[in-house]
């Protein structure tokens, strides 16, 4: 019979707030997994993770997004992205109910598998980082659009949010983005010199 100490052993909780973007996850996990740590859930807030014990290097994560060439969440892509996942023996690293798959895919795969890659060739990593790009584009111009009306109408209803905290939160989030934006341009960039190189 387990004990409840025994059974709060089997999983490890980590906070961490410098994720950005699914690429720094994937990173983060495969450092845990590399630790004896597989992770199992991503928290709403997407700064908790749930992880349970494995073997040293006993999986390999892969992460993807689930966003279509304009920019958008792309359910059938999602769905699509899973199916092909699970079929190759990978394990879906679990989302809370609120992201689900809007942050991407995560999945997680037995090392002695083999190799594991989800974008194995070079233009369907290129086309994934032009997809990324827009959205969080997207994503920066609403959230400072949004933040911006806030000020200008005072909505202070929620939370009592003042014009100044507003301000605040409207620079921080645009940073935020403008860091993702910056680091994901940095790889398409990198991808599309890989890819010129290759047609050579």
């Amino acid at each position: 019979m387990t004990t409840r100490n025994e059974a709060k052993v089997k999983k490890q909780i980590v906070w961490k707030w410098n994720i950005i973007g699914i690429d720094d996850a994937e990173v983060f996990f495969n450092r845990k997994i590399a630790e004896g740590w597989k992770p199992v859930r991503v928290g709403m807030d997407c700064s908790r993770f749930v992880f349970e014990p494995c073997e040293p290097g006993e999986y390999i994560c892969r992460t993807t997004s689930t966003i279509n060439k304009y920019g958008f969440f792309d359910k059938k892509k999602s769905r699509e992205i899973k199916q092909i996942l699970m079929d190759s023996g990978a394990e879906l690293v679990e989302h809370s109910w609120f992201l689900r798959d809007w942050i991407g895919v995560c999945a997680v795969r037995k090392a002695s598998l083999g190799n594991f890659e989800i974008n194995s060739d070079l233009d369907s990593r290129t086309a994934d980082y032009e997809a990324r790009t827009k959205n969080a584009i997207f994503k920066c111009v609403t959230l400072f659009m949004v933040f911006a009306a806030a000020w200008a109408f005072e909505w202070t209803r929620l939370g009592r949010i003042y014009q100044l905290d507003v301000i605040v939160l409207a620079i921080i989030m645009t940073c935020v983005y403008g860091l993702l934006i910056y680091k994901q341009k940095k790889k398409l960039r990198r991808y599309k010199e890989q890819r010129g190189v290759s047609e050579l």
